[in-house]
Formats: C-alpha cells, structure tokens, sequence
C-alpha cells in the first residue's frame, strides 16, 4: 500500500517529494539496477546507501533467500 501510494502520488509530485523524510516499506524488496540508486517503479525517490542518509526508501524482507 504504501509502495502504491508513494508511486502513485508522492513520486510524480516535487512538492510532496521534498516533504519526504524517509519511507520504510516492510514486507517487500526495493529492485534497482546494479549502480543505480533508483528502483524501477519509483524513480524520482531513490534508496538509501548511507546511515544518516534521509529523502529516501529503506526496504525490509524478512524473507531468505534475498531476491536476486
């Protein structure tokens, strides 16, 4: 849901996406290119690569083995 919500209304929209401190989808895996810090089905949002980093999507799967 939240996924949905962030590219549906949050992603397309600069306004909204300078409010963004950071979105923490649970359940689910955020795909990116290898180099890329921009996930297929968000693309003005990019994934966090760093701790203090903030603005950006945070995924937890607690599933195993990870994706690939």
């Amino acid at each position: 849901m939240l996924r949905k919500l962030i590219h549906d209304r949050i992603d397309p929209n600069p306004a909204l996406r300078q409010q963004v401190v950071g979105a923490f989808l649970t359940g689910g895996n955020v795909l990116t290119a290898r180099g890329r810090t921009v996930c297929g089905d968000i693309q003005n949002i990019s994934v966090c690569t760093q701790q203090s980093e903030s603005g950006c999507v945070v995924a937890y799967s607690p599933r195993w083995p990870i994706p690939r």
